[in-house]
């Protein structure tokens, strides 16, 4: 060896040359090999023929492994002890697919601990752990314990999970993934647990719903939500807007009332809200939201016998009672009413005149009557100068009853 020598050959020389415990001279407490990994006089394999007897190595090493009566301290390269769990695991067991499940990965994400799947002691001399309770050491596998993670619900679950001859069953972790193997010989891809998308999804990117978790690039941007037993939609706070944060079109126009021609209008006018994600309903096959389905519109869509549609393809509304339909409102002959509009760009159907004339032409209302005359019979929802009332954000305009004398 060439150079100084290296702290491995002080510390197997001090070994090697060390007095043996009964204070004989000339026999070597240790063989040369006790540092050497490829021994069989390594001293780990001398260590385990003991049966993990510690304490044996406490006698002469010190109660802290720090030196004791031989002055060799176990400490310059076991930095934690000998009897801590990075001693014989190191950050992770190296068997087969312990790697990604303890120190988490791009597919996994998050990293899990060893009492998922096993029983994990609070200390190297624990009954189960290295030795039985009767203190013989213990030569079989690490027996597979599941934990709470494991055993969660899950639709492709037919029963506890377990594992047998290196393969999980039933492990929540896992989803519908039949049998996957220990020993890592099967590529994992995240269709492995689950459809991309699920069978029950619509087609679509992940992170229209799951956001919080992954991205539009499919990275996993929220790792500790991910595999956590739960589902986290939108930002996890557990509303609508956890998912639809930002709605397209005229959606603002109509929740938030923003044209001030009436009250904020409620999604249940227009879609049927479900009372939980998985809801009949609510997801669709095309990933469109269903508009004005039979039964489940609210009352204002449909008021004077009006009977809403939408297209898709148009993306338009038509004979809904707030943009001129039902039997009052389709009588009015104006030429500025927009029966039909577009949900994406509004076409302009959000102001006065829009689903009304100005006034009716109707055979009801004088052509000739101005917008300040408006409040002479419908004073209860619009002002002297035209503008429509609010009390405490509320009006009594586009309610589905005409207020008039």
């Amino acid at each position: 060896m060439r150079g100084p020598p290296s702290i491995l050959c002080i510390v197997l020389a001090a070994c090697t040359s060390a007095q043996p415990v009964d204070g004989t001279r000339g026999a070597l407490v240790h063989g040369d090999g006790v540092l050497d990994a490829a021994s069989d006089d390594f001293h780990g394999r001398i260590l385990e023929r003991s049966g993990w007897d510690f304490p044996l190595c406490q006698k002469c090493h010190g109660a802290d492994f720090g030196g004791g009566v031989s002055g060799v301290t176990c400490l310059s390269c076991h930095v934690e002890g000998p009897t801590s769990c990075a001693t014989c695991h190191g950050a992770s067991p190296a068997s087969g697919a312990h790697p990604i499940h303890v120190l988490g990965g791009t597919l996994l994400g998050r990293k899990l601990a060893c009492s998922e799947c096993h029983v994990q002691p609070k200390a190297w001399d624990d009954p189960g752990h290295l030795r039985d309770a009767e203190g013989r050491a213990i030569t079989a596998p690490p027996t597979v314990r599941f934990g709470e993670l494991a055993s969660r619900p899950a639709p492709a679950r037919t029963g506890p999970p377990t594992y047998d001859a290196g393969r999980c069953d039933n492990v929540y972790c896992h989803g519908t993934a039949a049998s996957p193997s220990w020993s890592g010989v099967e590529k994992s891809t995240c269709a492995s647990c689950h459809g991309q998308p699920p069978i029950s999804h619509p087609i679509g990117a992940c992170a229209t719903c799951h956001g919080a978790v992954i991205d539009a690039q499919g990275k996993l941007v929220g790792p500790a939500r991910h595999l956590d037993g739960l589902t986290t939609l939108g930002n996890g706070d557990g509303t609508c807007l956890a998912c639809h944060p930002t709605l397209g079109g005229a959606h603002t126009s109509h929740l938030a009332g923003t044209n001030k021609l009436a009250t904020p209008i409620a999604c249940t006018e227009c879609h049927v809200v479900p009372a939980a994600t998985s809801s009949l309903g609510h997801f669709t096959s095309d990933g469109l939201a269903a508009v004005f389905p039979i039964g489940g519109t609210g009352p204002l869509a449909n008021a004077d016998g009006a009977t809403p549609r939408f297209v898709s393809a148009t993306m338009s509304c038509s004979s809904t009672y707030c943009h001129g339909g039902g039997a009052l409102l389709m009588g009015d002959a104006s030429l500025g009413v927009i029966r039909e509009p577009l949900w994406k760009t509004g076409s302009g159907a959000g102001r006065c005149g829009t689903c009304h004339g100005l006034p009716p032409l109707d055979g009801v209302h004088d052509p000739a009557w101005q917008i300040t005359q408006c409040s002479l019979c419908h004073g209860k929802s619009v002002g002297p100068s035209g503008l429509i009332l609010f009390t405490n954000g509320t009006s009594t305009h586009m309610n589905g009853i005409v207020d008039a004398p």
